[in-house]
């Protein structure tokens, strides 16, 4: 609600449904929902939101792929769990930046090279 993010509003050119709660647990359990699995890109323990995710992944019996950016994810296998799950719509998701200094460039990387090898 009120298309927040941790770096201030979001701007008008993303679409998106606000949910009526202002909290980001209910962001994370409809981003979950709505998709057909997630990946989350994870430096550290993993625990907070990024641990409610995973969570409720595993409650509502979506799939869910925890990739630990200090050791990465090959390509192939990204691919293969993509299509052995029938994944079209993908939540991306992981700990905020502002908690895990470095996780934005690592999920970037990340991210870039899954996307170069598709």
């Amino acid at each position: 609600k009120g298309r927040r993010a941790e770096d201030g509003v979001i701007p008008d050119r993303y679409p998106l449904v606000e949910t009526p709660e202002r909290n980001y647990q209910a962001r994370t359990r409809r981003n979950v929902e709505d998709s057909d699995g997630t990946l989350i890109l994870n430096l550290g323990k993993l625990d907070g939101g990024t641990a409610l995710t995973v969570a409720h992944a595993r409650q509502i019996s979506k799939p869910c792929l925890v990739v630990a950016l200090e050791a990465g994810i090959e390509p192939a296998t990204f691919r293969d769990w993509l299509a052995a799950n029938h994944i079209q719509v993908l939540n991306v998701a992981g700990p905020r930046e502002s908690k895990r200094p470095g996780v934005y460039a690592a999920a970037y990387r990340c991210l870039a090279a899954l996307i170069q090898h598709r």
